[in-house]
């Protein structure tokens, strides 16, 4: 079937009218009416035409009632002397031959309609051209200009759709969910018609966001996803998100008793923290979208979905409710309340009234970072090394600590069988005379230090029973060592994988009442931090780093490595909830500047005596300190 198109966007020449035009064409095609609204558009980058483009120009043409050009400073540069060989021309000569056709041009700084040139050119149809409407290029405000397009554009026969277009009662509607979204009767695009808010609670903030990556019944219109998010972008819709805190004991709740989705795609214990991960990784590229997320311990019967529109005749609220057996997402209890009925405001207001107050009063806005504020309360103890005759890494000395109700900061060592050791490569060569224990498995490991005898074996603990062994009696700083300095390694993405999943199910075992399970990992690796910060954005991460200038590392770090640190290079790759940076290199102007700059603290390494700890204490936020009596 050969299509007819309404509206045909030209472009000639300077990259700002090609940009401008692909702009426009993607602002029109994006919208939830695009094709009641303005009928056909053609754009040459987004259409396949099978034969040679100018003979077709008369067919395309045919139908075309407006034909917009972004008129740049240069666009008739040349062109008299070219048009033979130009297809704008052809296309403007052909559209002057309809009677029919509107010119709109797009008028960007410099350009002046030379009115003997464009006589010249098109001859006694010239007319039509010199006195086309005329639109001037916002380069402030792209979008506004596009939007003035748009209303030259819009169909006289397209009719604003109203909320009542799918309410089957003026009465709360009562159904199954199944069929308060059926797509025939309560389509999406009319739901969130003219919306400029949307306030989102619960699992309705989960399907609304992750959609179709947790499960396939979530799956939605591809323009209306793109239409919601470029004006979520660029700022014309606000989006408010209450979720279940994925660390609390509601979210363990829902899990269990709530969230049941036909053909989910992940586990259910990951719903919540996926959902966040995606609300994190669109306000870390749209910092400038007006979206807030809110995260509650409120465990509620009901997900709540309100839109507030332009016309306020269409302000409604879903609801969704829960029962508390195992089941199917699609038979939950749904309903319709609209703001504007007699019948159902009051129900309306309770719901909105009580899905504020949950926010404001019983509810944390997460701006991105995790809290990291536990960080800073004591100094932090490294390797648990809380005295200078105390073995590091080992069961005693984190006893030690865990009496004085100290925080601490220990490493993580991957053995060849996967498990993750506390420990550093150093001490273990200390105690087994091996060079390189990262090659032994965990039963090796265990029987070449019994063998030593310089310690027993039971002082030293794989990740999990060491996590165990503190149960959230003191904080903990995990530092992952990775020389795989890759974006996409898979040793580090496996080592990450199992990390993460173990401090997940500890801050759920250890962290949910007394918040006294607090974990925080950071790295000199910032590839490490970024498949973290992708897995899970409530885990704190920080950023390690040091002056790699100096001569003892001339011929051990690489220049890129140096490079990235020396420029500070891994806030481009991610942007940490803290810096911990070497005492060796404090005070630090830059470095302190650039904390302060993102608000986020920084912490100074590792401090042995006392003059090195009045030098961290006047240059950071906090100090990691080893065998030292000064801060008892």
């Amino acid at each position: 079937m050969v299509s007819k198109y309404r509206i045909f966007i030209s472009y000639r020449g300077n990259t700002k009218g090609i940009d401008f035009a692909r702009s426009l064409y993607r602002y029109l095609k994006e919208d939830s009416y695009s094709k009641e609204k303005y009928g056909g558009i053609y754009f040459s980058e987004e259409e396949e035409i099978s034969e040679n483009f100018i003979e077709c120009i008369p067919r395309v043409m045919a139908d075309v009632k407006y034909f917009i050009l972004p008129l740049t400073k240069d666009f008739f540069t040349d062109f008299k002397k070219h048009k033979d060989n130009s297809v704008t021309y052809k296309e403007i000569v052909t559209a002057l031959q309809n009677e029919d056709i509107h010119f709109i041009a797009v008028k960007f700084e410099g350009f002046q309609f030379d009115k003997e040139l464009i006589t010249d050119l098109f001859g006694s149809n010239s007319n039509k051209f010199l006195g086309c409407k005329q639109i001037s290029y916002n380069y402030n405000d792209e979008m506004q200009t596009m939007r003035i397009v748009g209303d030259q554009l819009v169909q006289e026969a397209f009719i604003t759709r109203s909320i009542r277009d799918f309410e089957k009662s003026s009465n709360v509607h009562l159904a199954f969910k199944r069929d308060t979204e059926d797509p025939n009767d309560y389509p999406y695009y009319e739901r969130l018609y003219d919306v400029k808010k949307i306030i989102l609670m619960n699992f309705a903030a989960t399907t609304f966001m992750a959609g179709y990556d947790i499960a396939t019944i979530y799956q939605s219109n591809e323009y209306l996803r793109r239409w919601f998010q470029s004006r979520l972008m660029n700022g014309e819709i606000e989006v408010e998100a209450v979720l279940t805190n994925p660390y609390s004991q509601a979210a363990i709740d829902a899990e269990k008793y709530k969230m049941f989705p036909d053909g989910d795609r992940i586990q259910k214990s990951k719903i919540i923290i996926h959902n966040l991960n995606k609300f994190y990784k669109f306000k870390e590229k749209n910092p400038h979208a007006k979206m807030r997320i809110y995260l509650t311990n409120i465990s509620l019967p009901y997900g709540v979905m309100i839109t507030e529109h332009k016309n306020r005749k269409n302000n409604h609220i879903k609801v969704d409710m829960y029962a508390p057996v195992p089941g199917d997402d699609r038979f939950r209890p749904s309903f319709y309340l609209l703001e504007d009925n007699l019948e159902t405001r009051e129900l309306y207001h309770f719901y909105k009234n009580n899905l504020m107050r949950v926010m404001q009063e019983y509810s944390m806005e997460y701006n991105n970072h995790p809290d990291v504020s536990w960080l800073l309360k004591k100094n932090i103890i490294h390797k648990a090394k809380i005295s200078s005759n105390t073995r590091a890494h080992t069961k005693m000395a984190f006893s030690q600590c865990m009496k004085r109700k100290f925080p601490i900061e220990v490493d993580l060592l991957s053995l060849s069988d996967g498990i993750i050791v506390v420990g550093r490569q150093d001490e273990f060569r200390e105690i087994t005379g091996v060079n390189d224990v990262s090659q032994l498995s965990w039963k090796q490991l265990k029987s070449e230090i019994k063998k030593s005898a310089v310690i027993e074996a039971n002082q030293i603990f794989t990740l999990s029973d060491f996590l165990e062994y503190i149960h959230g009696v003191i904080p903990v700083l995990l530092e992952i060592k990775s020389n795989d300095f890759c974006a996409d390694s898979q040793e580090n993405s496996m080592l990450v994988y199992s990390v993460v999943n173990k401090i997940r199910t500890y801050i759920r075992k250890y962290g949910l009442e007394d918040n006294t399970g607090k974990v925080a990992i950071h790295s000199s690796n910032p590839y490490i931090l970024r498949m973290i910060r992708d897995m899970d954005c409530m885990i704190p991460i920080g950023q390690i780093s040091l002056n790699f200038d100096r001569s003892e590392y001339k011929d051990v770090v690489d220049e890129v490595r140096k490079k990235m640190h020396r420029e500070q290079l891994y806030m481009e790759i991610v942007e940490p909830d803290f810096i911990s940076y070497d005492i060796r290199d404090l005070p630090n102007q830059r470095i302190q500047r650039l904390c302060k700059q993102h608000n986020i603290p920084l912490l100074a390494w590792t401090i042995k005596d006392g003059d090195e700890q009045e030098t961290a204490e006047e240059s950071s936020d906090n100090i990691i300190i080893e065998g030292s009596n000064s801060y008892l």
